[in-house]
């Protein structure tokens, strides 16, 4: 079958809390997006895609991604080790989330990946579906895990897109 896509978000502008350092803890980027109550449907597709820019202060510093529904953790990214001391370079993250089945304890596959520069580009790996409430709103998120506390290592998310595709055919 075929499907048709329909730009549900566009980030415009870099948000306040955008820009994540200075903490250890897991921290949702400021700009999400919130999917509608029932919207999700077996066989519905959201493909998220955002970009932004890191750098690390220390070399072997590290940042782990994640793609959230609401407070579920649906992937987290692996290998993300750049070398050396980068400053503002550029990093995509980008995702499908698939509807397994709806309902207040649906189900959903995720698979993604990552690129932070030239140096690695470390995966999203899901081995099993994540269940879902489709039944209540909830916000698609990214976040960021920086391994150290420090100004210099940080995160900034500049564009989120978030696409709805609609299975055809």
């Amino acid at each position: 079958s075929l499907a048709e896509g329909e730009i549900r978000m566009v980030q415009v502008a870099v948000a306040a809390g955008d820009t994540v350092n200075t903490t250890v803890s897991d921290t949702d980027f400021a700009t999400q997006y919130t999917v509608a109550a029932n919207d999700w449907v077996a066989g519905q597709v959201y493909r998220i895609t955002a970009r932004g820019v890191y750098s690390l202060a220390v070399a072997g510093h590290q940042l782990i991604y994640r793609v959230k529904l609401g407070t579920t953790t649906l992937a987290t990214s692996t290998g993300n080790r750049a070398t050396g001391t980068p400053t503002n370079v550029g990093w995509t993250l980008w995702a499908d989330v698939i509807c397994i089945s709806a309902g207040s304890t649906g189900t959903a596959e995720i698979q993604g990946g990552m690129n932070e520069g030239p140096t690695f580009a470390p995966s999203m790996p899901n081995t099993a579906v994540v269940t879902i409430d489709t039944t209540a709103a909830a916000n698609l998120i990214i976040s960021v895990q920086p391994s150290v506390s420090n100004a210099g290592t940080g995160s900034t998310m500049r564009q989120l897109i978030i696409e709805k595709l609609n299975s055809i055919g």
